[in-house]
């Protein structure tokens, strides 16, 4: 039996949820944003600290637009950038995780 590949898992694995669609258009945008985070910063390779500081002013934001959306303010209606940016910057971490063998 063939072992199978990281895109044929992740493809039964997002068939297998409630709402493929929902889950693909989520990593997409992930995804979108990691492009346009390489083309801005390019390779970032920070190490554990720094990173966490970077996800931790993420996370801050998206509270922020949270709040704002209950309650009024200029980054009302953001929430779901927010968690984009959050997702992205996790993503980078791990990337960034995986090329130093942390």
């Amino acid at each position: 039996m063939a072992i199978p590949t990281s895109e044929q898992l992740l493809s039964s694995y997002i068939e297998a949820l409630l709402n493929p669609q929902v889950v693909r258009r989520a990593l997409y945008m992930v995804l979108a944003e990691r492009e346009l985070q390489e083309e801005t910063w390019g390779e970032q390779n920070h190490d554990f600290g720094e990173w966490l500081k970077i996800l931790i002013e993420e996370v801050g934001e998206a509270s922020q637009a949270s709040l704002q959306t209950r309650y009024g303010g200029p980054k009302a209606g953001t929430v779901r950038a927010e968690l984009v940016q959050v997702a992205a910057v996790a993503l980078a971490m791990l990337e960034c995780a995986l090329r130093k063998n942390w």
